[in-house]
This record gives C-alpha cells, structure tokens and sequence, in this order.
C-alpha cells in the first residue's frame, strides 16, 4: 500500500448558475394541431386542458389535442370553462361551446343576444366566472351576460380597457389615463387615479393577507392604502422593475408565477422572494408568456408566443441542465454531508445542497475524468478519478492512490475497514487507517 501525506490546496471557485428547475412538458404547433400563438388557459370539471390559440380552440384530454376553428375564423384570445360551457372570445364574436353525443363542440354564438348594441372592431381578450354572471372584456366594453335569464349588461369606456380582475366577486377594471375603477352597485367608481395607474398598466391584483396588491408592468408591486398606491416592500421588486410583465396569477400556496415579455417566467415566494427563472435558455420553448394558468393538479399551464408548456411546479423531482457545458457529463453524484457531489468528465464539483440559487464550484485539483463517488460509512468520502483515487473533505483532496482508473468502490464483508476498488489494471485493496486524529483511506 502507497501512502500519501494530506496536502491542503487553494480552493479556487468556478461559478456556474444553479438552474435546479422543475420539469417542463413541452406542446408545438404539430402536436396540437394550431398556430403558434395561444392567449389563454381554461381547465373543465373532467380535467380537459383548453386554450384559445390563433386558429381557434384548443382540447387536451391528458392524451391528445383535438382543435376547433375559430367561429369566424379570427384570432381567438379568451377561453374560460363555466360550468358544462366552454366559453369563448374573439374578434367581434363571444359564446360558448358544448359537448355533442360523441363528446365534439359545437359554438353557439351570443352576439345575437346583444340586440342593439355591437362589438364593431373590438376583440374580447378576457372572460370571467361571476356566478350568476359571465363577464366578456373587450377594449371598451364589459358585456355582463346573464346565464338564467340571457340578458346582458354592458359598461363601456371611451379610453382603453386594459384588465379586469374579479376579487372576492368584486369587479375591478383598468382604464387608460384613467386609473383602477371598483364596480358598485352596478357603477364603476374610480377608486385609484395614482400616477402609477396612469403611467403604467396593471397587470393583476391580489389580496395578500387582507390587503389589496397591485403588480403593474414596469414598476413592481405595489398595495392600496386609503386609494393610494404604496411599494411593497419585498425583495423580488426591484429585479421585477426590469422585466417587462405581461401576465401573472397568484397559486394556490400563495406564491406567485409571473410570465413577462422576452424574459419567461419568474417565480416568487408568497413572502416576496425571488426564487427561480425559467426562460427559453433554461428550458422553456418560448420567451414571451401570453398566458397562465394553474390547474387542479397545481402544474402551470403556459401559453407562449410560440407553443404551450405544462410546468410541475410541485415536482419532487427537479432538473439540472448544464447549457453553458461547464460541469461536462455526469457520471455521479452523491450527498455527503449536506453537499451535492457531481463527479463529471471535467472534474469534482459540488455545492450546498439545499442552496438552489448558489453556483457550483469546482473542487480543485481534480481536473479530469471522475468515474464514481463512494461514502464510506459516513466516515469517508472517496473519489475514483481517471488518475487516481482521492479522498474527499469538503473543498479540498487528498491523493491516496496514484494507480490509474479508479471505476468503483464496494465493501468487503466482515471488514469495515477495507474497500475493493476496481481499477483500468484490475482490483485493488484500500484500508482505512486513522492518523493524527483523522480517519483516512490508506
């Protein structure tokens, strides 16, 4: 047996970003059979997946797509399922949709239902569930249709529209120039005229913790005192002032999941923190997120510029991609000692195990081809290495053995002290000898 006296090295760090992300399942045009582009996510009481693409309306029943053309074969932007309805806007048309005999959707239209009034030149981007009540936006106008008596109720803005929101069965609006109005007692009524509200767009609002959040475009998040906007006051919020939001929605745990325009989708915590990205250079098929959407099974559904991804966020299991090939291909991993161990075809790295956002570093000194991590009795970590075998204790090694091709580690019966190691060469035997207090691999 060779025995080599420890050497202490100068840890030098290479950082790699931590990209620990849940898994992403990924829709194209091909596989659902529409275009590029889809608006907005809906989910049926039997768990079908529906989403209002360019083409038209989109059927997922876990399996497979079925695709419906658009009425009047436009854009379709707003889908939302109420009940056995599958509702529906699009350029100057709204209704909703029901299942056939043979579980096929037929349209049926409401604008006949509307009478004297019209939806010249507008198109209806949001559809909301008000109970008794179906809410259609369209740029200037909020079409309350009444699903028991089929009349409607309309409110119309001379300024644009941008978003609706229902909290807790109260409608409020965005309007251009104008501020955030409360519908009362069927009236709007400004409530918020904050340069905020006009400079900027409201993207969602949310009560959190019985106070009313505000999330705009640009400007990060805000809550309502006495009519006025004031910051919250979280951590996430000045990395949100340089995203360009489009869209978001509050999850059933109270976090939240934020889809931008060119930088994918962001998580944050319920208590404000960031805690990860997804975009396109991470896994995600698209930049641009038109769509969001949590389903029964708290996946997030996500309508892209380009396609439709399905993300667990509540997976167990989470992935780690190397894109920029700095950690090589894995061969092992293992935990020892609250560190994540990868042993790779470029060396050693490891990292804090319950860290997601801290890099990998590299252990130095072991530059080469890693073959296997072994934990001996929770004593030792050892490491077979393309040229040699080494001991491991956090950042640092030790060369125990210089013989080339260290494959494997197993344990010899009735000999807690020994190891067989196999080798390019053939089998080896190690022994663990304790010296000045340290247990070692001799």
């Amino acid at each position: 047996m060779k025995h080599f006296i420890f050497i202490l090295f100068l840890n030098v760090f290479l950082m790699l970003p931590a990209q620990e992300l849940p898994p992403i399942e990924k829709f194209t045009a091909s596989d659902y059979g529409g275009d590029n582009q889809n608006w907005m996510i809906s989910q049926g009481a039997d768990n079908y997946i529906y989403a209002a693409n360019n083409k038209g309306l989109l059927e997922f029943n876990g399996s497979s797509w079925v695709a419906y053309p658009s009425p009047n074969n436009t854009i379709l932007r707003a889908v939302n399922v109420i009940g056995d309805r599958i509702y529906s806007g699009c350029y100057e048309d709204f209704g909703y949709w029901l299942k056939d005999e043979k579980g096929l959707l037929n349209y049926t239209s409401l604008i006949p239902k509307l009478k004297e009034a019209n939806i010249n030149d507008d198109q209806i981007w949001n559809i909301l569930d008000l109970g008794e009540w179906v809410l259609f936006q369209s740029s200037h106008a909020l079409y309350f249709f009444n699903k028991e008596t089929g009349v409607f109720k309309i409110i119309t803005s001379q300024q644009i529209i941008y978003k609706v929101f229902n909290l807790n069965n109260h409608i409020y609006y965005h309007v251009a120039n104008e501020g955030v109005y409360l519908i009362k007692d069927g009236q709007p009524k400004l409530i918020i005229s904050d340069a905020v509200v006009l400079e900027d767009r409201v993207i969602n609002m949310f009560f959190v913790d019985d106070v009313l959040r505000i999330l705009t475009r640009n400007s990060g998040f805000f809550h309502v005192k006495n009519n006025q906007l004031e910051i919250w006051d979280i951590s996430a919020n000045e990395r949100l002032k340089r995203l360009n939001i489009f869209n978001s929605i509050k999850l059933e745990d109270n976090s939240f999941v934020i889809g931008t325009i060119s930088n994918g989708i962001v998580k944050i915590s319920n208590t404000g923190d960031f805690e990860y990205v997804i975009n396109q250079k991470l896994g995600l098929s698209n930049n641009t997120v038109l769509a969001l959407f949590e389903d029964a099974n708290h996946n997030v559904w996500a309508g892209l510029d380009n396609g439709i991804n399905c993300i667990n966020i509540t997976s167990p299991i989470q992935t780690f991609i190397d894109y920029e090939g700095v950690l090589g291909t894995v061969y092992s991993t293992i935990i020892y000692k609250d560190l994540l161990y990868v042993g790779t075809n470029q060396g050693l790295f490891y990292r804090p195990l319950k860290s997601r956002d801290e890099a990998f570093s590299f252990v130095e000194g072991t530059a080469g081809q890693v073959w296997s991590l072994y934990n001996h009795n929770n004593e030792s970590l050892i490491c077979g290495h393309h040229l040699g075998t080494f001991s491991v204790d956090g950042n640092q090694v030790e060369k125990i053995s210089s013989d080339l091709g260290a494959w494997n580690f197993k344990k010899i019966p009735n000999h807690d002290n020994l190891l067989l190691q196999g080798n390019y060469d053939g089998l080896y035997v190690l022994e663990l000898k304790i010296k000045l207090g340290r247990s070692g691999i001799k």
